[in-house]
């Protein structure tokens, strides 16, 4: 059965100095809400942009563990392994919480280059010109395949090395700064922005639980099942398309083998004039002849038409039905026979 997060609506404030800002709250509330119900469609890239917001608004660890997962499901792996760093970190934390972030965390680290900075304590690191904190890092740094510049600065020296790191590679980089002359502040641009944050409590420590009933238990939507409505759709187009097409080509046969039996016929008579009286002997012939001609030739040219069209209707299908399933499903069935050639749209809850 599809595991399905469900938030109730209700927000609880944690105790702080700080009182929580109502409205923003309840925009944060709104933005989780509405994630969870992307999220549970199986629209991760649209879900991850309204828990990042909810994040942004409230601070919250669920909303974090929820940004950092649909980033992964989206295609998003940087940005996920650094969210589900920054949620493993986080206090009041539970294990089994971590153990599921640690399981979409391993999926995203297949896809990076996860890199160790090795440098001066406090020196300041950035890659590819983002600030991502004071050294000692807490983690390696997420980065995609493919090449990549670190530039460290500690007070007035500075150091870069440029590296090339695959998918799945763990790499360490050391940037000492221990001898002087190897500092490159005049050819290198200073470290600008603030470290990205590792361990974030909100102002003053304060929190805000937008959770309010999500069922914890298991990772949001982490069991989804695949989705067999996709290849059941696609193939079944696809079949509908292959006979269409073979209807096609025996109609255009049969039509190409009646023309050249009205040709005989016809050449059996001095002229078509002359079969302006059906009794003369061939005009019946060539007239049905020419009809099977017309008649087949014109289901051959439809039955084309129908292949190309449940042709791109299984392209369709398989593009534009989710891989997994949700919730919810609409099925498309393609219906092909003798006199019927459609398809009709089923849709369960």
């Amino acid at each position: 059965m599809l595991s399905r997060a469900t938030c109730l609506g209700a927000l609880v404030i944690s105790t702080s100095t700080l009182a929580a800002d109502p409205a923003k709250v309840q925009e944060a509330q709104i933005r989780f809400k509405e994630g969870v119900r992307l999220m549970n469609t199986g629209d991760y890239e649209h879900a991850r942009l309204q828990f990042a917001n909810a994040y942004t608004l409230a601070n919250n660890s669920d909303a974090l563990y929820n940004l950092g997962y649909t980033e992964v499901k989206s295609g998003h792996f940087v940005e996920g392994a650094r969210h589900l760093r920054q949620f493993i970190h986080r206090p009041k934390v539970e294990q089994a919480d971590i153990d599921k972030a640690n399981k979409f965390l391993s999926s995203a680290l297949e896809h990076v280059g996860d890199v160790t900075v090795e440098t001066k304590a406090n020196a300041v690191i950035a890659v590819d010109k983002e600030n991502v904190g004071q050294a000692p890092l807490p983690d390696p740094v997420a980065v995609t395949p493919g090449k990549h510049k670190i530039v460290v600065q500690f007070g007035d020296q500075q150091e870069a090395k440029e590296f090339q790191v695959a998918a799945g590679e763990k790499l360490k980089v050391a940037l000492l700064l221990s001898d002087p002359s190897t500092s490159t502040t005049a050819a290198l641009a200073p470290v600008q922005g603030d470290p990205a944050p590792v361990k974030t409590t909100g102002a003053e420590g304060a929190t805000v639980d937008i959770r309010s009933g999500i069922d914890r238990g298991t990772a949001p939507n982490s069991n989804r099942e695949t989705n067999p409505t996709r290849y059941w759709v696609a193939g079944g187009f696809a079949v509908g398309a292959l006979a269409l097409a073979t209807g096609g080509v025996l109609f255009g046969a049969a039509s190409t083998r009646a023309k050249d039996d009205a040709e005989a016929a016809r050449k059996t008579l001095p002229d078509d004039s002359a079969c302006l009286d059906p009794a003369i002997p061939g005009c019946a012939a060539l007239k049905d002849s020419r009809d099977s001609q017309n008649r087949n030739g014109t289901i051959s040219w439809v039955m084309y038409a129908g292949a190309g069209a449940f042709a791109v209707a299984a392209v369709a299908s398989w593009v534009f039905i989710s891989p997994e399933r949700a919730a919810s499903r609409s099925v498309a069935t393609p219906i092909v026979g003798p006199t019927t050639l459609g398809a009709q749209w089923m849709t369960r809850f």
